[in-house]
């Protein structure tokens, strides 16, 4: 897609997803872009602060083919884990990725029982969002 078409299906529909000023969309995956549309749409609303910008370890990130995403309407473990259910039945994966506490600089521990999620990585509570197939973190593989 060019910028400006991800840019349309991001603000159109639901208007469930916001894109971060500093996030280069030209080239990202149409379906990716989509899908994440309905999956923001149906958990509430989210945020996309990384797409084909940053430092990642993942390819995908360059190629625009994975995103990161910070669920803005998850308050709490359940509304977290909805975001990937409603992923997983779209045949995507989402790793979330906690982060570390602000105040001590420890990785905050995944939520019990998540088992597509990373502690001790990322820079702020997100989730990288990931096609069914191609360049995806190993916990997608489970």
């Amino acid at each position: 897609l060019t910028t400006a078409e991800a840019l349309q299906t991001f603000r159109g529909g639901n208007r469930s997803v916001t894109v971060a000023s500093n996030v280069n969309l030209e080239g990202v995956n149409k379906d990716l872009t989509n899908t994440l549309v309905e999956v923001c749409g149906a958990t509430g609303s989210c945020t996309l602060t990384a797409a084909k910008n940053g430092q990642h370890t993942n390819p995908c990130h360059a190629a625009g083919t994975c995103f990161d995403v910070v669920c803005t309407s998850c308050k709490t473990d359940a509304d977290l884990s909805t975001f990937i259910q409603n992923t997983q039945s779209k045949g995507y994966c989402a790793v979330y990725e906690p982060g570390f506490d602000k105040e001590t600089g420890e990785a905050i521990a995944c939520p019990t029982g998540m088992t597509t999620c990373r502690a001790g990585v990322g820079t702020g509570k997100h989730f990288s969002f990931y096609p069914p197939t191609g360049s995806r973190d190993t916990l997608c593989n489970k």
